[in-house]
């Protein structure tokens, strides 16, 4: 979404600074360079494909033994881990992709 941009903004990047609402944390530094700090949410791009970790987490956590979960995008590669409880009708791995498709 377009933002206007803020008096301290057109200053720092110059007045005809177009400034959008991106989900992304950043600050202007000394010299009008603009450092991206990080997202303010949980979304990541893996592979060129956008992703929400919320919601690969609330998906394992509807697995059956699963009590906790945690993803994360490392590189270009999308990580999982559980706790698991209890015992496995089938491999552990087959039963959560078989959850996760």
């Amino acid at each position: 979404a377009f933002v206007a941009a803020t008096a301290g903004m057109q200053a720092a990047l110059g007045r005809a600074a177009v400034v959008y609402r991106s989900g992304d944390w950043g600050r202007i530094e000394e010299g009008g360079i603009l450092r991206v700090l990080g997202r303010s949410d949980q979304q990541v791009k893996v592979r060129g494909v956008r992703i929400e970790l919320g919601e690969i987490q609330e998906a394992l956590m509807k697995v059956g033994h699963i009590k906790e979960a945690a993803a994360r995008a490392l590189q270009d590669s999308l990580w999982a881990v559980v706790l698991w409880a209890g015992s496995f009708a089938e491999e552990p791995s087959r039963e959560v992709r078989n959850c996760l498709t």
